[in-house]
């Protein structure tokens, strides 16, 4: 998991990317904003990713 903060819109936030589900042919990437120094977590991108031939 990473974690950083931003600033949007003049408000201070906290952003994590975790990466989860990995195997030898695919994985999930998760993206998700905090407002209140992380108690609440919003996800708002989630990506699959699958290994092609």
């Amino acid at each position: 998991m990473k974690k950083f903060c931003v600033t949007i819109n003049g408000k201070q936030m906290r952003v994590r990317f975790i990466w989860s589900q990995i195997t030898a042919t695919s994985t999930r990437w998760e993206h998700a904003y905090s407002s209140d120094s992380g108690k609440i977590w919003e996800t708002n991108w989630i990506m699959t990713f699958t290994r092609t031939k």
